[in-house]
């Protein structure tokens, strides 16, 4: 299996990560629930958390996904752009996708999407960490 299918599966099996975002230099992570679409990842939130006023800031974000004891060793770090997305047709597709969750009030709940330009895949089936550019 190569790195891109590896980043995949690893994207396909693991919904909760950390989001890391950056204000005035400082870094600040917070798990989340992803979902995705091919490579590129959502998660939801308010509008009225500081991860909104952060990613408006600064667009560049890091993900860790993956990972669990005792036999999914592979993991991810996706460096990637965010954006916040509040147009109904991904929030409504997020509710879809996310039933068993709880859904904020859909007129603070907003959409981040993350766009990947680069995956480091970690995994005991690569000889060394590999990136994947998106």
């Amino acid at each position: 299996m190569n790195a891109k299918d590896i980043a995949q599966n690893v994207i396909k099996e693991h919904r909760i990560g950390v989001l890391s975002t950056s204000k005035d230099d400082k870094p600040n992570a917070r798990y989340m629930v992803f979902y995705n679409d091919g490579l590129e990842l959502y998660t939801k939130t308010s509008d009225e958390t500081n991860k909104v006023d952060e990613i408006e800031e600064n667009p560049n974000v890091h993900v860790l996904l993956g990972y669990s004891e005792p036999n999914k060793k592979e993991y991810i770090e996706v460096r990637g752009t965010a954006k916040i997305v509040d147009d109904e047709k991904t929030i409504e597709w997020i509710k879809d996708v996310q039933q068993k969750t709880r859904i904020e009030d859909s007129a603070t709940l907003q959409v981040i999407h993350i766009k990947p330009e680069q995956m480091i895949v970690h995994s005991p089936s690569l000889d060394q960490p590999e990136v994947v550019t998106v």
